[in-house]
């Protein structure tokens, strides 16, 4: 799966910005906000499920 990169960022803000001028690219930013919002939950979800199953350390 691909992460997104420094263009991701630069797109939203774009679309942030043009956003004031039309409602189109308001919705679009809003679209894109939600989505990066759950791919980042989808992430630390991995991530914490991924912590969980690891052994823990022998002494």
């Amino acid at each position: 799966m691909p992460l997104p990169g420094p263009g991701t960022l630069i797109a939203l803000g774009g679309l942030a910005l043009l956003g004031t001028e039309s409602e189109r690219a308001k919705r679009l930013n809003e679209q894109g906000v939600a989505l990066a919002k759950r791919a980042a939950a989808s992430a630390k979800a991995a991530r914490a499920k991924r912590a969980a199953q690891k052994e823990p350390p022998r002494a």
